[in-house]
């Protein structure tokens, strides 16, 4: 079950019904793009508007490129967020469903969008409300490191996959348990959701142990963290302290990054602490 807690961290993330959060949420990930760090093949400085929304939406189109969907394919993905990832597979035609864990998105896309009335699920990731072999390909983007329970993801991801179904993971994993300690010295989890991120060691044994077949670990850090850490330091310009909830003045250094060399995800990046992985499997024949 999903705790109260996690629930709260998920609220305070993407749903908090406040005019300070909206706007610093809008500045971070821009609501005419998608809710990731973005996968960049380059950036200009200062980053423009169109640069951080089309970095939002290329991860989407990496992750589309791995998974090689077929037309007939039935899809999945799990924490949807905003959902257009979901509106662009059925743009293209593709059999598309969504599950996440707030209410209000589900609500909001529903009504944007009618034609995903019977598509979208309130649910957990770590119990998919689905039948068995239901599936062909799941996908998940950044936001596993909100899962309360990594393993019963897995089990339910391999229980709704057909027979040679693909499971693609993508977000940031911490490199070891010593790893995950530096980085909460220096990346607040209750402004980046790093609550429950996990160490990639354990993910992949947690999908071999569930008998998912690894046929790929790609790790796309340098196409994430550098720019990411530059618009967040740029956008730093545009907060004021009365964007940032006072809840959160401890990490005042963090929001306001101006004077120092670089952001804290780009020193844990660079220390080998955390890196942004892809891990493509599939459900044996």
């Amino acid at each position: 079950m999903q705790s109260k807690k996690n629930k709260k961290n998920l609220d305070d993330l993407y749903s908090k019904n406040d005019g300070k959060h909206d706007k610093h949420m809008d500045l971070l990930f821009p609501k005419e793009g998608n809710i990731n760090f973005g996968y960049w093949k380059s950036f200009s400085n200062p980053i423009t508007m169109q640069e951080r929304i089309d970095a939002q939406e290329n991860l989407y189109e990496l992750i589309f490129s791995i998974l090689d969907l077929k037309q007939s394919d039935k899809i999945l993905e799990v924490g949807f967020g905003r959902g257009r990832g979901i509106i662009s597979l059925l743009e293209k035609g593709f059999d598309a469903f969504g599950l996440d864990a707030l209410q209000e998105h589900v609500d909001r896309l529903k009504e944007k969008h009618t034609q995903t009335k019977n598509r979208l699920s309130h649910g957990l990731a770590e119990q998919l409300p689905y039948p068995k072999n239901e599936f062909d390909a799941i996908f998940s983007i950044e936001a596993a490191q909100h899962f309360t329970n990594m393993n019963d993801f897995i089990e339910n991801c391999y229980r709704i996959l057909k027979c040679s179904g693909k499971l693609v993971l993508t977000t940031f994993f911490f490199n070891s348990s010593l790893a995950k300690e530096k980085v909460s010295e220096l990346i607040p989890e209750s402004v980046e959701g790093t609550h429950n991120a996990q160490i990639i060691t354990d993910v992949l044994n947690q999908l071999e142990n569930s008998k998912f077949e690894i046929n790929k670990v790609d790790k796309i850090g340098e196409n994430v963290f550098p720019a990411y850490a530059h618009w967040q330091k740029q956008i730093s310009q545009m907060l004021t302290p009365d964007v940032v909830p006072k809840d959160k003045s401890k990490w005042k250094s963090y929001f306001y990054a101006r004077d120092e060399l670089e952001h804290p995800w780009l020193t844990v990046f660079k220390k080998g602490w955390i890196d942004y992985y892809v891990v493509h499997c599939k459900k044996p024949a």
